[in-house]
């Protein structure tokens, strides 16, 4: 028996060997991948994962026959890369069922998908080297951190004006804040899977600086569903008279009704816009897990609250001395089991550190 797996095992290299095929256009994930995973089958159910023995060059996906048979123990006729069996639409696959924890794992490394090279194909009817399943199909939804950032101080805060949709650019103290905070998040060791901000420009620019200073070099989705409250009438107007009654006095009312009475919005639509974005989040992010980071605008990091958590907003909203959310300052969301949890609300010292690093 022994001697009639070896034989197959051999016979199956020299066809690894034999065959120079380009993927067809039905393969296109896998054509533009940088290097896959191998995973070879050393005995039945036993298999060894092989790294630096498959890439992707000029559209084939080459193998370097030689490790893989070095792993399954028989010896190869010739050294170097050879490409890969045709994968055809229509193949039998043979699939891996691979831990999705691991999966994932290989996916945070930059392995595009996973291919098996097994010295049982043939009793299968498949290509020696066979996909196997793209990463994002093997893996679990894994856990997501939220970093939901309000944009750095901008000139109409500096004047107290009531911006909302419309826009103003950053001070330089507002920049510096955004440099500060990424500062903080590189001392931090905070990495983000992706990252997604307002259309704002104030928030765009916030954003850009946190990333190139905290070193993720990404690239921000921007989501007019992340802007600001719409005001309304308002817009543009005093800061003040957002929460002001005719007769001048503080009108608290505003908390529940928002600004619909001046063609603006309600808290609920705000939330519904801005949580539906970190709801995208999720759905593109999720087999990866990590960290992502959400740049925003104050009342709109208010609204995500209410949505997502509106006990834990209602107790930090309610402690004494609170003002709104400070500028560069984060609430932090987990994402796990399809639930999201607030674990820290506007929460400064990111900024902070970051200025004390300097």
């Amino acid at each position: 028996m022994k001697k009639y797996l070896r034989m197959i095992a051999m016979l199956t290299v020299f066809a690894l060997f034999m065959g120079a095929f380009s993927f067809p256009a039905g393969a296109s994930a896998a054509g533009k991948a940088k290097k896959y995973l191998v995973l070879v089958e050393k005995k039945e159910g036993s298999y060894t994962a092989l790294d630096g023995v498959a890439l992707v060059k000029s559209g084939k996906l080459t193998v370097d026959a030689a490790k893989v048979a070095k792993a399954l123990g028989v010896k190869a006729t010739k050294k170097g890369q050879v490409a890969a069996n045709a994968f055809k639409k229509d193949a039998k696959y043979t699939y891996i069922n691979t831990n999705a924890s691991t999966a994932a794992a290989y996916k945070k490394l930059g392995y595009a998908g996973v291919v098996i090279y097994s010295k049982v194909a043939a009793r299968y009817d498949v290509p020696a080297l066979t996909a196997v399943k793209n990463l994002d199909d093997i893996a679990e939804d894994q856990p997501l951190t939220f970093y939901v950032v309000r944009h750095g101080q901008t000139f109409f805060n500096t004047k107290e004006i009531a911006q909302g949709w419309t826009d103003s650019p950053l001070t330089d103290k507002g920049v510096t804040q955004a440099q500060n905070f990424g500062l903080g998040l590189k001392d931090a060791g905070i990495k983000f899977t992706a990252a997604y901000c307002s259309t704002s420009e104030r928030s765009v620019d916030t954003t850009e600086n946190a990333l190139t200073y905290s070193g993720n070099a990404i690239e921000a989705k921007h989501c007019k569903d992340l802007r600001e409250m719409n005001y309304g009438t308002l817009e543009g107007g005093p800061g003040s008279a957002l929460f002001m009654k005719e007769d001048g006095s503080f009108d608290a009312s505003r908390f529940a009704t928002g600004w619909t009475d001046v063609e603006g919005e309600s808290w609920d639509q705000l939330g519904q816009r801005a949580v539906g974005v970190l709801k995208q989040a999720v759905e593109e992010n999720k087999k990866l897990g990590g960290n992502i980071l959400i740049s925003t605008h104050g009342m709109t990091v208010m609204a995500i609250c209410m949505q997502l958590d509106p006990e834990g907003w209602q107790a930090e909203s309610s402690k004494e001395g609170f003002g709104g959310i400070g500028n560069c300052a984060v609430t932090v969301f987990e994402y796990k089991d399809g639930k999201f949890t607030m674990k820290s609300f506007n929460d400064e010292s990111f900024r902070d550190n970051g200025e004390k690093l300097r």
